[in-house]
């Protein structure tokens, strides 16, 4: 507590100009034992207007409603202005306060005290921008997450294993889809896991500018020996799911390397155009196939530049069978 009082009386006075004094506030006492328990309180005089701050010292993230409700609840017994005081805030969280209209401070860092008519913003010098387009390994987990609704292991070493990466990889897509506002990151203990930040189809429209074709390239090949790749993909798979014909050309998703395996070892050749296609991918298609084809949310990634109005109005047609 006493770190956090230097923290705060220090920030406030290199950016407003002013010297603070915390006390404990002595009507702490009078509150539910649940608010009690989540947070210390300090009352000063901040620009001659009485206030209090809310500190809180969990490692949870807590959600942007329930931290208004507390504020409300405090506004009951206190007078003056109440102030959320955390250590450390998500953007995501900063954002959402924001929109709640609940005043906070982040010492060193940022405070939004709009009662006081200051929005006073510093981003944190080691977070980097958030990419325009999301990373292959970002982007397979975004969707891994959108395709397994339930699934149950979300921490960084659950999904390492589930998806191939390196638990240093995980870490950092978990960082980089956190500062593109498109995932939760939760700390519990040594434990952090990642969720979505809003519900599948708004998080899914919101990062639409953010995703991209996972092919890099597509192969002309031979048409009996590509049947063996067992991923059905473009047309071949936009017919499993519209009622777009898939045409006599059967197209298949492969990584590079399983790609490469597979030539090597089935000793086919590039073929000429009109056999079958091979899209090589940026990320595993095995890891989010529905029904031993591409997933829907790739596979409309990979087909949504198609000047085709037919696939467009099947790209329409599959979305709307997605239950969100």
């Amino acid at each position: 507590m006493a770190e956090y009082r230097s923290e705060l009386t220090k920030y406030l006075g290199d950016a407003l100009g002013v010297s603070i004094k915390p006390t404990s506030w002595p009507g702490k006492q009078r509150l539910p034992i649940y608010l009690r328990q989540a947070y210390d309180f300090d009352q000063f005089d901040l620009l001659d207007r009485p206030c209090i701050t809310m500190v809180d010292t969990s490692a949870d993230d807590v959600s942007p409603a329930t931290i208004r409700k507390h504020v409300d609840q405090l506004r009951e017994k206190f007078p003056g202005d109440v102030i959320y005081v955390r250590q450390q805030l998500a953007s995501y969280l900063r954002k959402r306060l924001i929109e709640q209209r609940v005043q906070f401070v982040v010492p060193g860092n940022q405070m939004y005290l709009p009662g006081f008519g200051i929005d006073l913003r510093e981003f944190f010098r080691q977070q980097r921008p958030a990419p325009k387009q999301l990373s292959p390994a970002a982007q397979l987990t975004f969707l891994y997450l959108l395709v397994n609704r339930d699934i149950a292991d979300r921490t960084v070493n659950g999904l390492a294993q589930s998806l191939g990466y390196s638990k240093m990889s995980i870490s950092r897509v978990l960082s980089e889809l956190e500062n593109a506002e498109l995932g939760r990151v939760e700390t519990r203990g040594r434990h952090r896991s990642l969720s979505l930040m809003e519900d599948r189809k708004q998080a899914w429209e919101r990062a639409q500018s953010r995703l991209k074709s996972p092919v890099s390239k597509r192969l002309a090949v031979d048409a009996a020996a590509a049947d063996k790749l067992r991923v059905p993909a473009g047309l071949s798979a936009l017919a499993e799911f519209s009622s777009i014909s898939a045409g006599a050309r059967r197209t298949y998703a492969a990584t590079a390397k399983d790609f490469a395996e597979y030539k090597a070892k089935s000793k086919t050749k590039d073929a000429t155009v009109g056999e079958a296609e091979v899209e090589i991918w940026t990320y595993d298609p095995k890891l989010l196939m529905e029904h031993e084809i591409v997933d829907r949310f790739s596979l409309f990634l990979s087909l949504r530049d198609s000047e085709d109005e037919r696939v467009q109005a099947a790209l329409g047609e599959m979305m709307e069978t997605i239950a969100w």
